[in-house]
């Protein structure tokens, strides 16, 4: 039976043409549609992303520990914990230290204010610096409001009392910060604000080694990734944040996660772009499976003298079907190899870009699947016409004109 449908497909060759080119626009649709969808719902919730303040967009982690005098050891144990507890892939987290200290104002009448000392990685890298980055312990970086505000300037000594300690630190100016990215992920930590007081005094990690200074706050700031705010190929960020969340506090870390929010609205920008686009493509598609099941109508004459014939020679019903089914097989297989290629050129050429890399296979992988869905509908309904068609008397079936 197969071998003689593929002898009728060669035989009207003209009808396989139509037919795979209505194949082909019905898997290129699909595929666009596909690609496209995922192009567009990434820019959509990277726009959700970019719109929103840093602040939103970074986990914070905070711990007050005894460092035994070795904060550096301290650091690396808490950001190895926070990353067992919290695995996401591809952060590179900012860890830094803060110690509560008061700063006795002798120039305004020895009013007390509260001047934290703290430690930031790359901290010189996000401020603008009159004099030098703190090289040495007890050196430290403050504010240019702080310098205005007290009078200190670089080379100046002054000494602070550290919160919970007997006796007071030594500490010299190298120089005066302003910072230059207010706005971005690194600041958005308040452990290093002014928070109603002084801003913070930026020293050496090495700095943290006195005994005054040995039960600081231990600071992780971990700037979520774009790609994982996006929810590319399909992560699921809120999953992974509210597993971890019970796992903090039973490690006793206070854990902020400001990004519940943000990642709902992206969810839902992606939910908005793929409901639009999916409509849009039932539509062509419905359109698509029309136009096959109207061209499986106009070209089934001869079709229906091969079914004549085949019922003289005492052929069943089932039988009459697989020998439609066969003859359309190859031109819809054929449409559908053709169309994927096809729709992924329109969908590049429509939005300007592909998909993100990350979701290149998942696109594939949902296109392939949305184009074998297409050609099986096409395929039941154009044997679904060749079917009525067949069940006419053997006479209507070999009649060549209208009766």
């Amino acid at each position: 039976m197969y071998f003689v449908s593929w002898g009728a497909v060669r035989r009207r060759t003209t009808q396989a043409v139509l037919l795979t080119l209505l194949a082909a626009l019905a898997a290129a649709a699909a595929t666009a549609g596909t690609w496209y969808g995922l192009t567009v719902a990434s820019r959509a919730a990277g726009a959700e992303v970019a719109a929103r303040p840093a602040a939103e967009r970074v986990i914070t982690v905070h711990q007050r520990a005894d460092s035994d005098g070795d904060p550096r050891r301290a650091l690396d144990e808490l950001a190895a914990t926070t990353r067992g507890l919290l695995p996401l892939p591809g952060v590179g987290p900012v860890l830094g230290v803060e110690h509560e200290t008061i700063y006795t104002d002798k120039l305004h009448g020895y009013a007390p204010s509260g001047l934290p000392v703290a430690y930031r990685d790359d901290l010189c890298a996000h401020v603008r610096i009159t004099g030098a980055c703190p090289s040495t312990p007890g050196t430290v970086l403050i504010s240019a409001d702080v310098s205005r505000r007290v009078g200190l300037r670089t080379g100046d000594f002054f000494e602070v009392r550290p919160e919970g300690a007997v006796g007071t630190l030594r500490l010299g100016v190298s120089g005066v910060y302003t910072i230059t990215d207010t706005d971005g992920p690194y600041w958005t930590d308040e452990l290093f604000t002014a928070r109603g007081e002084l801003d913070p005094a930026f020293t050496t990690l090495d700095t943290f080694r006195q005994p005054q200074l040995g039960k600081p706050t231990l600071a992780v700031a971990v700037p979520v990734p774009l790609a994982l705010l996006r929810g590319d190929n399909n992560y699921d960020l809120n999953g992974v944040l509210n597993a971890a969340g019970p796992k903090f506090a039973s490690a006793q870390l206070e854990l902020d996660n400001p990004t519940g929010e943000l990642f709902d609205a992206v969810l839902a920008d992606r939910r908005t772009v793929l409901v639009g686009v999916l409509a849009a493509l039932v539509q062509v598609l419905l359109l698509a499976w029309f136009a096959l099941g109207l061209a499986g109508r106009l070209t089934g004459r001869d079709r229906r003298a091969d079914a004549g014939l085949l019922k003289l020679r005492g052929a069943t019903g089932g039988g009459l079907l697989r020998l439609a089914a066969g003859q359309h097989l190859v031109p819809l297989g054929a449409g559908a190899v053709l169309g994927l290629p096809l729709g992924i050129g329109a969908s590049w050429l429509v939005a300007g870009e592909l998909p993100v890399r990350s979701e290149w296979w998942l696109a594939l992988l949902v296109a392939v699947g949305v184009i074998l869905l297409v050609e099986l509908v096409g395929l039941a309904v154009l044997v679904g016409v060749d079917g009525l068609a067949q069940r006419a008397p053997v006479v209507a079936l070999l009649r060549r004109v209208a009766g």
